[in-house]
Parts: structure tokens; sequence; C-alpha cells
């Protein structure tokens, strides 16, 4: 007589068991809950990108004689976007020296070879994005090793930052290498605030620096309402809107 079959209850009770299996949960941590920035920004260019590919991220500079007396200057200026009115709108303010007035390409890029070779390091070329202000160093090759610094201060030396400027290229033909630096300013920067810096540039066992002749690059953060004033009255022509 055939035997009837029977399913087992092991088996039953293995398959409910595997039913009530509890997924497990997976965790999501966000970078800055971590440590961690939330975004990383990394520029990569060309080593031969000339200063006009590394810093056309923004116009071209405003470059205007200065009114005052005292030595030869020039205002570089940037605007930073404003969500207020045209006269709250800021703008960061450069004291360069006089040398870099457009002359001619030629005239210029020699006078800065002689600075360059005669003082060792000089600020060749800047360019301003909001509140990051960015500027390409040329040293003379004196030997292979060399490090180029950057010395700034926001409290008027009663302390100071130095950072590391960063080797992008060099000029065989004139015998320089090109470093280049970026200061990120604070957002919360106050009208009138002022950042000043000086390069330093080390080569072996020698050092040498560029401190705009003694001045210090300065560079100020101001309102349109005062610039545009002064516009108006230091010239004859029509005032120019930004």
């Amino acid at each position: 007589m055939p035997h009837s079959l029977e399913r087992t209850r092991s088996l039953h009770s293995a398959m409910r068991k595997a039913e009530r299996t509890t997924v497990e949960r997976k965790v999501v941590h966000f970078a800055d809950s971590m440590g961690f920035d939330l975004v990383q920004v990394k520029c990569v260019f060309p080593y031969n990108s000339s200063d006009e590919e590394i810093l056309s991220s923004s116009p071209s500079l405003l470059i205007k004689p200065s009114g005052g007396g005292g030595k030869g200057q020039v205002s570089v200026t940037r605007l930073i976007p404003h969500s207020g009115s045209f006269n709250d709108a800021r703008f960061l303010h450069l004291n360069a020296p006089a040398w870099l007035v457009p002359k001619g390409y030629m005239q210029v890029n020699r006078e800065l070879l002689n600075r360059t070779v005669t003082n060792g390091v000089c600020l060749k070329s800047s360019n301003v994005i909001g509140m990051t202000f960015t500027a390409t160093v040329a040293v003379y090759n004196f030997s292979y090793d060399k490090q180029v610094f950057v010395r700034y201060s926001l409290d008027g030396w009663r302390s100071h930052i130095e950072i590391q400027a960063r080797y992008i290229r060099s000029h065989p033909q004139n015998n320089t290498d090109i470093f280049i630096f970026s200061l990120f300013l604070p957002r919360s920067m106050p009208v009138g605030a002022k950042c000043e810096f000086a390069l330093r540039y080390k080569c072996g066992q020698r050092e040498f620096w560029d401190n705009n002749e003694g001045s210090n690059y300065v560079i100020e953060c101001k309102t349109m309402a005062t610039h545009y004033v002064m516009e108006i009255s230091n010239s004859p022509d029509k005032p120019v809107f930004y």
C-alpha cells in the first residue's frame, strides 16, 4: 500500500523564517558631517598656458591712473556681484606700481624682465573673482631648487599669514620661472578693510623680496558709491558706468 506524502514542518518553518529576515538598512553620511568639504575644486592648466588663459575667467582689468601725489600708482579694480543697489556694490581695489600701466606689450615685458633679473622676484599679473585675488609671480632662475611665498596681513601687520605659491611653467629664453597663488579673502570683509601682501623668493641660501618698493601691495574693499563720486570729480568726461 503506497504511503501518503506529507510536507515536513521543518521546510515550511524555514521558508517562513526566511520571509521574516530583516533587510539590513543602509546608512548615508554627508561629507560635511564627517569633517570633509562638500565640494573640491582643482584647476588644471596646460604647461604652456599664458597668463591670459590662466586668468581669463572674468573680464579684463580696468586700469586708470589714480589721483593724489606720491609715487605713481594705478588703480586695478574688479566688481564683485552684490544683491543690493548700485551704490552698495563692492569691489576690490589693488594699488599696483605705475610701470604696470599698459604702454605697449613689449615695453611692459622688458620692464618686468629687468625687475625680475635685478630683484630676483616680481609680481607679474593679477586678477580678482569675487573675494579671491589670484596673481602670477616671475622669479629669476638662479638655481633649480626654489620656493615662492606670499606673506599677507589683514590687520596692519599686527599678525600675518604666509602661504606658498605653486610653480606653473618656465621661460628658458629669459631664464625665469612663473608661480601662481590665490588669496581667499573673507566674504565678510568690511568696506575700507585692507589686505597687504609682499612676495618672498627663497632660492638655496638666498632670499629675495618684492614688497612694492617698500610700500607693500595693498588690496582694499571699496563701494561703488565713493568710487563713482571720485570718477565724476576727477574726469571732465561723462561718468563711466561699469
